[in-house]
């Protein structure tokens, strides 16, 4: 009897989720002769879950609903209606803003060793080829970093420039220091980084047009610390020359 492998791997990260992705997983299992018959089932922040018995159903859908999708599973058989097949994988992108949780599950059940060495190969080589270009971003806590940034940012420029503040002052930003990073915890902290930098970035149908906003507002943002960091420095050396 053929040993049946089981693998399961979990990544952090942002991945970008396209049109373009689902036809090349789909291309993938038709390459290593399995089959192709994907169950595709979505739950959005609105609580809702949709499953979907093709590709051309779950487009449908998408393309005339605004809900925005939270996670993406996605398998080439629905083993609800064929619990006992070979060779069948489950892929798996979550949305997070929890810098411990994964952002993606990949799990394969094969009986063929060098079918499924071949299709892992490959899917893991397509899902890494849409890894979002802010994915390193997802594994920093942002706010407790932006914080401890600013206060070694400020310390700095204080020596440098032989700034003293009063005691209250100094006092008042070590407890906004604290304080910002004890923010790092709470919910509403992680369900900002998941809109502003989801692991999960859904870019299929009408809700395309919300992620491309997203990615607007990233820039901006990026833009304006660069450029507030430039002027802290300038500001910086003019002052000490003066």
């Amino acid at each position: 009897m053929d040993k049946t492998i089981y693998d399961r791997a979990c990544k952090k990260g942002a991945y970008v989720v396209d049109e373009e992705l689902i036809n090349a997983i789909g291309s993938a299992a038709e390459g290593c002769e399995m089959s192709w018959n994907p169950c595709i089932t979505i739950d959005c922040f609105d609580k809702s879950r949709c499953k979907f018995d093709s590709k051309e159903e779950f487009l449908h859908y998408v393309n005339s609903n605004l809900s925005e999708v939270a996670s993406l599973r996605i398998t080439n058989v629905d083993r609800t209606i064929k619990p006992c097949i070979s060779n069948e994988f489950e892929i798996v992108f979550q949305c997070t803003g929890h810098v411990f949780d994964d952002g993606l599950e990949l799990v394969f059940r094969f009986d063929d060793e060098m079918k499924y060495r071949l299709f892992k190969h490959k899917i893991e080589s397509i899902i890494e080829s849409k890894r979002a270009g802010y994915s390193f971003l997802t594994r920093i806590p942002l706010v407790a970093t932006g914080s401890a940034f600013s206060f070694a940012v400020l310390c700095i420029y204080t020596w440098a420039n032989s700034i003293v503040f009063p005691g209250w002052v100094q006092q008042f930003i070590v407890v906004a220091c604290y304080f910002a990073i004890l923010t790092s915890f709470f919910p509403f902290s992680a369900r900002l980084k998941e809109r502003l930098l989801p692991t999960f970035d859904f870019r299929v149908g009408l809700v395309s047009a919300k992620s491309i906003k997203r990615e607007g507002i990233r820039e901006k943002i990026l833009w304006g610390v660069v450029v507030a960091l430039a002027v802290g420095v300038v500001s910086g050396m003019i002052a000490s020359s003066l």
